[in-house]
């Protein structure tokens, strides 16, 4: 796979051992009819790779500097198969707040924040809508969400059983307190076989199929 990026930032991140393992990963289980969702796209660096394995790339970034790298990068790979999403996915289907982590390694991180009166406000919407309002159905997913993960696990509601969700790469963010174990819970209640791929610091790599 080769692809053309605007963010320094992602390819420094490919490099780093575990997350190119999980990479490797990905593209393993990625099918030429998936429909991949990459949740929480940072700077779209997952969308332009699956973007090349899979039928369709579906984008979700609600920070707007992020958004216009992910144009960028969208373009510059000539990916006609994908689309972004400018929300935060999450639980509900309501207004909520981005808060900007700028100690993080990747400069400018955003998080979801709830019930705060500070930050960017953005919209937020549960898997399982957009599923109903016709966006296209994950077969594959990403979530990397700093800090959201159950969040937007919950959100799929009844489709995180759903045979054709057969993969899903998760990012656990123990730096704002997710717990690995929790994760694993929900997908393997879902019926998803659970594998841990590997850690970065205090966060962990979680795989998921069926």
């Amino acid at each position: 796979m080769v692809a053309s990026y605007e963010s320094p930032e992602a390819v420094r991140a490919a490099r780093n051992f575990d997350e190119t393992s999980c990479i490797e990963w990905l593209v393993e289980h990625t099918r030429p009819d998936d429909v991949f969702w990459d949740i929480g796209a940072h700077h779209g660096y997952y969308s332009c790779l699956l973007g090349q394995e899979a039928a369709t790339v579906v984008a979700f970034e609600p920070f707007p500097p992020n958004q216009e790298i992910i144009d960028v990068n969208f373009h510059r790979n000539q990916l006609e198969n994908a689309q972004l999403n400018k929300i935060a996915l999450s639980d509900n289907d309501e207004k909520s707040r981005l808060t900007i982590d700028k100690d993080s390694q990747f400069n400018a991180t955003p998080s979801v924040m709830d019930s705060q009166d500070s930050g960017l406000k953005i919209q937020t919407r549960r898997a399982d809508s957009l599923i109903k309002d016709d966006v296209p159905k994950p077969t594959i997913a990403k979530i990397d969400v700093e800090g959201a993960e159950m969040q937007v696990l919950k959100g799929f509601g009844d489709y995180l059983e759903d045979i054709s969700l057969h993969t899903i790469f998760c990012e656990a963010h123990g730096e704002f307190g997710v717990d690995e174990i929790d994760i694993a819970d929900i997908l393997e209640d879902a019926g998803f076989t659970v594998e841990s791929l590997g850690e970065r610091g205090p966060n962990s790599f979680i795989g998921a199929t069926r």
